[in-house]
């Protein structure tokens, strides 16, 4: 019996190191599903820009800046996630 008892204690502290690095990621995908809707409101604003005669080649070149930054972000984001592991 004694031998079984240090090895619960495991498990159960990998159990609440789990909850805890699963509330961690539940947090980053809300973050980064609400990057990503201000990023597809960027992108409307962009086309928007251009059609009211906007330089078209200033705004996509922005635009696209912004989408690499918002890519960039996830993929550090995901690699910061992985690490924690």
């Amino acid at each position: 019996m004694l031998e079984k008892q240090p090895i619960i204690i495991i498990i159960g502290s990998d159990v609440e190191e789990v909850k805890v690095l699963q509330k961690e990621f539940d947090k980053f995908k809300s973050d980064l599903k609400a990057n990503e809707v201000r990023l597809q409101g960027m992108n409307q604003l962009a086309i928007a820009l251009t059609a009211v005669g906007q330089t078209e080649t200033v705004v996509r070149v922005r635009q696209q800046d912004l989408n690499q930054r918002g890519k960039a972000l996830e993929l550090d984001q995901r690699e910061a996630a992985k690490t924690t592991h």
